[in-house]
Parts: C-alpha cells; structure tokens; sequence
C-alpha cells in the first residue's frame, strides 16, 4: 500500500495522463472505506450522464446550420451563421480502413475490433492507414468549407490518438513546410540529439483565419496538435489549456 501510493503521487507529479500504476486488488480493498449512512450520495440512478461524443454532438447541432458531413462520424462539418465554417475533431485516430468485420464489431464493440485488427499490421503500416483514412475526410471537409471566410476547429472533446493524424490536419492550414518542434531522450546522464518534426505544406491550404477551440479534455495527440498550431501564423487558439500528455505512450 505504502509502495503503491508512493508511486503515484511521483507518477501524479509528472501532470501527464500517459504515465500511470495500476493497483493490485489487495491495495483497492485496502483503499475502500465504509461510507456512513449520512455521507451516502442520494441516488442518481435517473440522473442523466452524457459521454464526449454526445456532448460534440449537441455542440455540432446547436451552433451549424447547414452540415456537410459525409461518410465520417469522427470529424463533423459544416457551416454557422456568417458564413463561417465548423470543423469538429473527436479523436486523432480510429480513421483506417481495417476491413473489420461486422460481425465481430456486433460482439466485441468497434474498437476493440479495430484495435485487434490494427495488431496485426505493423506500426508503420497501420499509421500510413490512419494518415491516408483521415486525409480523405479532410479532402472533403476543406473543400465543402474553401469558400467560408474563417474557420472554427474544435478539438475540446478530443482524448487524441495518432500525431500523424493530427499532424495531417494541421497541415491544411499551411503552405510552406516548417519546423514545429523538437524531440529528444534522456540517454544516462545526456540526452540524445535532437530530433526536428515538421508540419509539411497541403496543395491548396485553408490560409484564411482559423480558431481552434481546446479545453482540458484536448489531450495527447491534440495536444501535440495544438502546440503545433502555435507557428501557424493564421490559427489562433481559444479556450482551457489542454491536457498536457505530451509524453510517449
């Protein structure tokens, strides 16, 4: 027990939601402490919880008024009043075109399948998946919205995924290949060299003014994503900071 918490409290200093310990069922029966009559909670059995997806979705259809969306259920689009345009990004990854089966997707739930199916490639191909499902929703996107004369891109309900979906994104907003960070290693005593990352250049940009919303639930790949954003001279950011998991996985 002692141990245990000893090791989260330096895992919760670390403010990064990748990093965690998972107790053993000895320390949870430890941790549990009766609850007297009067502290019990009252009842919230009919109270009415919602998840990410649904709270985005209730966004998406108070705010747009006319909605594009085609053939995609991760990314939304559209447009609101004034002609300007709304892009909301629920998740940095479940875009590859995996085949699944919909027979195993009925019994085991989506990702779960995805997951056991993308297990089976290796990395370098399944990210290549991801990149190329989620480019062909973006061709769609920026062109329903090329003509709109800014653009909103929400990512507040975004728990992340894949940078390079991510990274995919950010670059319709740029026309010229630039360095958007840095990264390296603790090797002993040093570090390892620097590694640049780079935000490639899209064909035809979206250049026009973009605002990207973010909260506290922005998190891992979109938060990669929004720090990227910081040398787009055309995107400004809005909202909460984000969640701060920007170590590996």
């Amino acid at each position: 027990m002692e141990l245990y918490l000893a090791l989260e409290n330096i895992i919760n200093a670390l403010n990064d939601n990748h990093g965690y310990i998972e107790p053993s069922d000895d320390v949870y029966k430890q941790m549990e402490k009766p609850i007297a009559q009067s502290e019990k909670v009252e009842d919230t059995e009919n109270t009415r919880k919602y998840g990410d997806f649904e709270i985005a979705q209730l966004v998406f259809d108070h705010y747009v008024e006319e909605d594009f969306t085609n053939d995609s259920w991760l990314m939304k689009w559209g447009k609101m009043k004034n002609n300007v345009g709304y892009v909301q990004v629920k998740s940095m990854w479940l875009y590859a075109d995996l085949n699944l089966s919909d027979s195993l997707v009925q019994q085991n739930g989506f990702v779960n399948t995805y997951v056991e199916a993308f297990n089976k490639l290796s990395e370098e191909e399944y990210i290549e998946k991801e990149r190329k499902g989620v480019a062909s929703i973006l061709d769609m996107a920026i062109n329903d919205l090329k003509e709109t004369k800014h653009l909103i891109v929400d990512v507040r309900f975004n728990g992340g995924g894949q940078d390079v979906v991510g990274l995919e994104i950010l670059k319709r907003f740029n026309d010229n290949k630039i360095k958007i960070a840095t990264k390296k290693a603790v090797n002993n005593l040093s570090y390892t060299n620097e590694i640049p990352i780079y935000l490639e250049a899209a064909t035809n940009p979206y250049t026009k003014p973009v605002f990207l919303l973010t909260s506290r639930q922005t998190a891992s790949a979109a938060d990669f994503f929004a720090l990227g954003s910081l040398r787009l001279d055309n995107v400004k950011r809005i909202g909460s900071n984000t969640n701060g998991a920007l170590s590996d996985a």
